[in-house]
C-alpha cells in the first residue's frame, strides 16, 4: 500500500502543466480575434465620422483635404488606435460627387463614401 502512494505522488505537477496547458491554449487565439476585431470596428467607426464630419463642414471642395485631417485626428485618440494610413479620392471633388474614405487600422480596413452636397 505504501508503494502505490509513493508512485503516484510525482505526477501532480504534470498534471497540472497538462491541464493548464489545454485550458489556457485557445487564449491566444481569441486575444488576436479580439484584437482585429476591435481595430475593424474602430476604424469603421472613424471612416464614416470622419467623412460624415467633413462633408457637414466644409463650403468649398478645396477645404476637403484639409479638413478630413482635422476630422481624423481627435477620432483616432478617443479609440485609442493609430491611423497607418487613409486615402481619400472624390475624382474631381467638384460639388455632387462622390467621395470615398479608407482608413487602415492595423490590418483592419474600412471603406465610406459619400456624396457632396450640390449647393
Amino acid at each position: 500500500m505504501r508503494r502505490l502512494l509513493s508512485d503516484s505522488e510525482g505526477s501532480t505537477p504534470l498534471e497540472l502543466v497538462m491541464w493548464l496547458t489545454l485550458l489556457l491554449l485557445p487564449v491566444g487565439p481569441m486575444l488576436a480575434l479580439y484584437g482585429h476585431l476591435s481595430n475593424q470596428l474602430a476604424a469603421e467607426s472613424i471612416a464614416r465620422h470622419a467623412l460624415r464630419g467633413t462633408i457637414l463642414s466644409i463650403t468649398d471642395p478645396s477645404q476637403l483635404p484639409g479638413e478630413m485631417r482635422r476630422q481624423l485626428a481627435p477620432l483616432q485618440v478617443s479609440w485609442g488606435k493609430r491611423i497607418s494610413s487613409y486615402t481619400l479620392s472624390c475624382g474631381n471633388c467638384a460639388r455632387g460627387n462622390i467621395i470615398t474614405l479608407k482608413v487602415l487600422i492595423g490590418s483592419a480596413e474600412a471603406v465610406q463614401s459619400a456624396a457632396m452636397s450640390p449647393r
